[in-house]
């Protein structure tokens, strides 16, 4: 398989700061070690031959995150901004650096699985870009072997929307693309739950937080 680098946008596990939807239901205690598993969970699913990137917020957290995930990745702080900003800021500072493909992640889509990320990356040598979209009409995934500037314009960022509208401009700047089958993100507990059932050693992981698989940085 072809290397490539993975940008994870992830949050500092601040307790009442993540999964602040499933914390209304289940307390924010028990969301934050969802939080922690789901990571860890997505973590252990990078391919072994890919660099991996933690881009996390706030600015300041730096130490949190290499408390929590270790000494064995890459930091580097989100900018202020909307999800969009983040984005593009995170591709271009990756393609200033690098000429390996970018693959955006987040880290609360348990069905995210190494071959999957492998799928993406292999389909990055036909197409300029790969989407992963999820059921709430986002992505879970943003792959491409270039830097598109207008690509995150026009967006109506944390909508339903998001795919689509990320399509309609793939196409309005012809690019190439390809689509990877549909997931669904854990944002509330009727997700929370089903993830749970699919893939019961996220009960397991809430309690290893320190538990993921140390990878050599660049």
């Amino acid at each position: 398989m072809p290397r490539a680098c993975i940008h994870i946008f992830l949050k500092a596990p601040r307790l009442g700061s993540v999964k602040t939807r499933l914390a209304d239901t289940i307390g924010k205690q028990a969301a934050l070690d969802a939080y922690r598993s789901l990571v860890s969970r997505q973590l252990s699913q990078i391919p072994e031959n890919c660099d991996l990137v933690v881009n996390h917020y706030p600015v300041e957290s730096e130490n949190e995150m290499r408390a929590w995930l270790g000494e064995g990745y890459q930091y580097r702080p989100q900018c202020q901004g909307d999800l969009g900003e983040k984005l593009a800021q995170v591709t271009q500072d990756h393609f200033d650096r690098s000429d390996l493909p970018a693959l955006l992640i987040g880290g609360d889509c348990p069905g995210l699985t190494s071959q999957l990320i492998a799928k993406a990356i292999i389909s990055l040598q036909e197409y300029e870009l790969c989407i992963g979209p999820s059921s709430d009409g986002g992505y879970y995934l943003l792959g491409m072997k270039a830097y598109y500037p207008k690509l995150f314009a026009d967006i109506d960022w944390s909508t339903e929307k998001v795919f689509a509208q990320t399509i309609a401009q793939t196409e309005k700047l012809g690019l190439s693309w390809t689509k990877l089958v549909e997931l669904t993100d854990v944002d509330d507990a009727k997700s929370w739950r089903k993830a749970q059932e699919d893939y019961p050693e996220l009960g397991g992981l809430e309690k290893q937080h320190g538990s993921c698989r140390a990878r050599p940085s660049d």
